[in-house]
């Protein structure tokens, strides 16, 4: 009896677990937990290709999603705070739930014989190549890496305003000017916020929120690589006091203009602009889901002074 079904997959690649979003994600207290809620979250969002819905109308909801999940309520809310602060999902206004860059990990086979027969079809290609393969040891670099190496220690810096056309210059420079420092803490392509530090060793550390990150051999490579190509913020230390205030809640009332009445609204503060030393706050609709900037500039005193609700406190204030 043939099979028509579809089956979908995750292809996870080996850094998966080494991307800067999933090591803040599991350095976090419980994060084992949201990683795996994540990854049940993928997996449930596989046959809408990264849409997580219960049917076509009806989105998930916190209890849906924990029983499915066989997760905790409160996990499941965390979790989803946590993921979108990390851009790891976007939430719609109609509920619905995308996986962000889940294009790269999706997966489909027409059957699963199909599926079977092509990795079995992979191995004796395999089998094949191995019969030709040299036994020989390799050299310690490829010739193309020690010519790149070669290339690099050949290059030249034009003159002082120039950027390092070098990785190997740029990081001696680098290491030489800022040994026991912060380098930078608002490189474009890291999380805002994340500082990285050169140690008296001269390798990188990785600091996030306060806590330190691992940095690996292939990590400490990757960050050389993300710095080098942006050499511009090196140096550069912005003030993250702001950062502290994102993932708050506010309660605030607005008269409604038809009735006059004092209406209570919740917000939460979900992102924010630098503008003239001052900052423009995003506020998100906590029922709505709608998100609108501030018309006023505020100065971080003036963000201390609003009314700032604990997130177990949100249901009372409803009700």
């Amino acid at each position: 009896m043939s099979d028509n079904k579809h089956y979908y997959y995750i292809k996870l690649k080996a850094d998966y677990f080494d991307s800067d979003e999933m090591i803040v994600l599991e350095s976090m207290p419980d994060g084992h937990k949201y990683s795996n809620i994540l990854l049940k979250f993928m997996l449930r969002s596989l046959k809408n290709e990264g849409k997580l819905m219960f049917n076509n109308k009806i989105p998930f909801n916190p209890i849906m999603l924990s029983q499915v999940t066989r997760h905790s309520v409160g996990e499941i809310e965390k979790a989803v705070q946590i993921f979108e602060s990390l851009n790891l999902i976007e939430i719609l206004d109609n509920g619905a739930i995308y996986i962000n860059d889940i294009q790269n990990f999706i997966g489909k086979s027409s059957t699963e014989a199909d599926r079977k027969r092509n990795y079995r079809n992979r191995i004796n290609e395999d089998k094949k190549l191995s019969g030709h393969l040299s036994t020989k040891c390799p050299d310690k670099n490829p010739p193309e890496l020690e010519i790149e190496l070669k290339l690099e220690k050949e290059l030249k810096l034009e003159n002082k305003e120039d950027k390092f056309k070098s990785l190997i210059e740029f990081k001696t420079f680098c290491i030489e000017k800022y040994r026991n420092k912060v380098i930078t803490n608002c490189c474009p392509t890291l999380l805002l916020g994340n500082s990285i530090k050169i140690n008296e060793k001269g390798y990188l550390e990785s600091y996030f929120d306060g806590k330190k990150i691992d940095v690996n051999p292939e990590k400490a490579q990757k960050l050389w690589k993300i710095l080098f190509e942006n050499q511009e913020v090196i140096g550069i230390i912005k003030d993250d006091s702001i950062q502290k205030f994102v993932g708050k809640f506010i309660k605030t009332q607005i008269e409604n203009k038809l009735t006059n009445k004092l209406e209570k609204f919740i917000y939460k503060i979900y992102d924010y602009d630098e503008e003239e030393n001052k900052y423009r706050l995003h506020f998100k609709d906590v029922i709505t889901k709608q998100i609108g900037k501030s018309n006023k500039l505020y100065k971080l005193e003036d963000i201390e002074k609003l009314s700032f609700i604990n997130e177990e406190d949100i249901q009372n204030e409803r009700n």
